[in-house]
């Protein structure tokens, strides 16, 4: 999981592959970006049921996120 805080906002990561039970070979995938917004407490949600979630990682801290649903879009990119 990652959490980033930047003043009035903050941002929040988290996702696997969880295996199905009584599926020995079956996944899903299971995936959160949230970023909420202080002033107004807003919490816009990025979930694979309703929208694409893209997150790369390398070995020594660079990582992209971004992801889209119907309403809004977010890209982050940081190290």
């Amino acid at each position: 999981m990652l959490r980033i805080f930047l003043g009035v906002l903050a941002l929040t990561a988290a996702g696997g592959l969880k295996q199905l039970p009584g599926l020995s070979e079956a996944f899903e995938n299971a995936a959160l970006i949230g970023v909420h917004y202080h002033y107004t407490w807003v919490f816009y949600e990025f979930v694979p049921l309703d929208g694409v979630l893209y997150c790369e990682i390398a070995a020594w801290g660079h990582r992209c996120i971004s992801a889209e649903n119907e309403i809004h879009e977010l890209t982050s990119q940081f190290s």
